[in-house]
């Protein structure tokens, strides 16, 4: 019994998986709605990416991070924007936040697996 709880916890502590082409939108504080696609490569908890409006118009992410089933990561387009995703499985929901002159705005993504 002990080992079955360690083994559940144990299991439970490992990064979830990112790796791949999401899809969806990103929603600007002002409620406009943009195209968003985010494309990362995982090995372990190291992730590199890039993320953009499309395929042609994107930019690499930096410092990537992942905790269990959430990651962050900065992307410089302009202000920084610093990025906080969760994974549930074949969808990324978060949010990403920028500070520019002394402003803050937040903008909510929703992305999914892109399986094509």
């Amino acid at each position: 019994m002990r080992l079955a709880l360690i083994l559940l916890f144990l299991g439970s502590l490992t990064a979830a998986d990112f790796g791949g082409r999401w899809t969806g939108t990103l929603e600007t504080p002002r409620g406009g709605r943009k195209s968003a696609i985010l494309v990362l490569m995982q090995d372990g908890e190291k992730v590199t990416g890039t993320f953009g409006g499309s395929d042609t118009d994107n930019r690499g992410i930096e410092k990537a991070k992942v905790e269990g089933d959430v990651i962050s990561f900065e992307l410089a387009i302009g202000p920084l924007v610093k990025f906080v995703l969760r994974n549930t499985g074949d969808r990324l929901t978060g949010e990403g936040t920028a500070e520019s002159n002394g402003a803050k705005e937040t903008f909510k993504v929703e992305l999914r697996r892109d399986t094509r």
